[in-house]
């Protein structure tokens, strides 16, 4: 098989998986029937050194004027190198910050599955974008990133 043959079966296969992800995304139902209150900020930063090693792979958690503040990592294929399983209380307000610190070009997004607005768009490596999301309602939910379902995805538990 030669090298042009190679690109352009990759090409299709990159191409399935967005539309599939995109499929996915517009037509599930709901898990839960939390009508959320969002809204969002995108900023972009400038990847340096310092930057990329300053920057934690854990989630970071910090709490302001009843806002809890979830930093969100992507690295390797992997949100905060576990995908970690998030837990909260009904009721609280959550900003999402996430910050694509991939060093390979490889694009990122975050997005809590069957919330309206719960998203940012698709960045690329040293950009941030945050959005915040109210939890109304207990229920399980899915975090992803729409790049690569099922290797970049987590859960959201919303206790009573």
């Amino acid at each position: 098989m030669n090298t042009r043959n190679l690109v352009v079966i990759v090409a299709v296969i990159v191409i399935i998986i967005i539309a599939a992800s995109a499929y996915a995304l517009f037509t599930m139902g709901p898990t839960s029937t939390t009508s959320p209150t969002t809204s969002m900020v995108m900023s972009t930063t400038s990847t340096t050194a310092t930057s990329t090693t300053s920057t934690s792979t854990t989630s970071t958690t910090s709490t302001t004027a009843g806002v809890i503040t979830i930093t969100m990592v992507a690295r390797n294929i992997r949100f905060n190198a576990t995908n970690p399983t998030i837990y909260l209380k009904v009721g609280q307000t959550v900003k999402f910050v996430f910050i694509n610190n991939d060093t390979d070009s490889i694009p990122h997004s975050f997005y809590i599955k069957n919330f309206p607005n719960a998203s940012t768009p698709t960045l690329g490596p040293g950009q941030t974008a945050s959005f915040t999301v109210t939890f109304s309602t207990a229920g399980n939910y899915t975090y992803a990133c729409i790049v690569h379902p099922g290797l970049m995805d987590g859960k959201i538990i919303v206790q009573g």
